[in-house]
Parts: structure tokens; C-alpha cells; sequence
């Protein structure tokens, strides 16, 4: 990835950013729609990231097209704004659940499970 410079003089998108460690690496995500914020203005740049955070960031950045869906999971609610990548992650073999057709969306991603996903990620790209 190429280096990003900080540009003092823009104006931060959210009200929690600016000043942030992370504030030039936020606006880069989101100027790319990989990630979008958590409403208000906010991005919360210190909260736990939950497992369909991730996979609709993995999916946002494959262009994954949000879409409805019908799912088998117990806990994937058909009109949330993760069903489409949800599916398309189990789709191409990035995630199967957590077991007990559960997927848990809302609890927070490890980082073994970043680490799988990443891998199955990478090898659905062809690039492992």
C-alpha cells in the first residue's frame, strides 16, 4: 500500500476521528467504501469490530453488491445491512459460522478468526 500523507488542512468526516492515531488511515477506507461509520457522524475509531463488520469489508473491497438474501443462518437477519456479504462470504468458502447454524454477526471478531478469514480471503483471490 502506498504511503498516506496527512493533509493538516481537511476537514475530519466524522466528529471522533480527528486527532485520531488512525485519522488519515480512516479517511482512506471510507473514501474507498470499504468501511462506512457507525451513524451520527461517528466512526469509533476504539470500538471492537464485530464478525460482519469484517466480512463486509472484505466484501465491500471484492465489490460485493448489497442485495437481499436468504441465508441459513439463525442469527442473520435477511434485511441487515451484512446479510449480502454474510452470504457471499460463505458463498466463497471465507467463513462457515461458528457452528449450531449460527454466524454470530455482533460478536466481536478475534483476531484468529481476522487471520482465517484474511487466508481464505487471499485464497479465493488466487493470491496463496
Amino acid at each position: 500500500m502506498s504511503e498516506i500523507k496527512k493533509d493538516t488542512s481537511k476537514v475530519s468526516k466524522f466528529t471522533d476521528t480527528k486527532g485520531h492515531w488512525s485519522e488519515d488511515f480512516i479517511d482512506y477506507v471510507t473514501d474507498k467504501a470499504y468501511f462506512k461509520g457507525v451513524g451520527d457522524n461517528k466512526f469509533n475509531p476504539n470500538g471492537k469490530m464485530t464478525r460482519a463488520m469484517f466480512v463486509t469489508v472484505l466484501g465491500r473491497m471484492d465489490g460485493v453488491k448489497e442485495r437481499s438474501t436468504s441465508l441459513s443462518f439463525n442469527d442473520v437477519d435477511n434485511n441487515a445491512y451484512y446479510s449480502a456479504y454474510v452470504d457471499w462470504a460463505v458463498k466463497n468458502n471465507i467463513t462457515s459460522g461458528v457452528g449450531d447454524n449460527k454466524f454470530a454477526p455482533d460478536s466481536p471478531i478475534t483476531r484468529e478468526e481476522m487471520a482465517k478469514f484474511i487466508d481464505s480471503y487471499l485464497k479465493y483471490k488466487n493470491c496463496l
